[in-house]
């Protein structure tokens, strides 16, 4: 079968993929009501730098998938993953149908892993999980910008959706994990500029 329908355009299958993703990790990490998985496969920078210079290769293994694994971990209430898989599928298939399946899911992690990136080299003794697809959908709605430019209406929704997104981090995000990292809403942000750039 073919990705692309009659009019040329490109199905998003890919955005309907990780959309489902991100809601079936979401299902089973709430089922089991684990925070424990959450702090295993989120991204703790402390933990990650350390890790990686383990002598257990299966602690520096887990350590390298951490920033990927986290990309689909949500906390456990459904606010979180619905509100960013809706800001996702809003924007993601014009985006995936204007790069093509695969750029599009490139753009997606890498977006995410830079944000990552990003977050670890700023907070580097952090002890606080980094988790959510919100530094992806950002780098989503940051290509979105780019690619649809052209009328007013865009030029005032895509700054306003960050702008929701990011103060959704300011005021949701535990005032523990401000006080110690004083940094993971910035993560929106930069998913924004890395997926504009990208």
């Amino acid at each position: 079968m073919t990705t692309e329908k009659t009019s040329g355009k490109i199905f998003p299958q890919a955005t309907l993929i990780l959309a489902a993703l991100n809601f079936a990790v979401f299902a089973l990490v709430f089922a089991g009501q684990s925070a424990e998985v959450l702090h295993t496969w989120g991204l703790v920078p402390g933990r990650f730098l350390t890790d990686i210079k383990s002598a257990e290769p299966l602690i520096v293994a887990t350590a390298w998938i951490t920033p990927i694994t986290s990309l689909f971990l949500h906390e456990l209430d459904w606010q979180h993953v619905v509100y960013n898989m809706v800001a996702f599928l809003l924007f993601a298939p014009a985006v995936e149908k204007r790069l093509g399946t695969w750029r599009f899911v490139g753009l997606y992690l890498t977006t995410g892993l830079a944000a990552n990136a990003f977050f670890v080299s700023m907070v580097s003794d952090g002890r606080f999980e980094s988790i959510g697809a919100s530094a992806a959908v950002c780098g989503v709605l940051g290509a979105y910008m780019l690619l649809f430019f052209k009328t007013r209406w865009l030029k005032a929704l895509v700054p306003l959706s960050i702008l929701c997104l990011t103060i959704r981090g300011v005021l949701e995000t535990d005032p523990a994990v401000i006080r110690v990292t004083g940094f993971t809403h910035w993560m929106h942000l930069a998913g924004f500029a890395i997926g504009a750039i990208v």
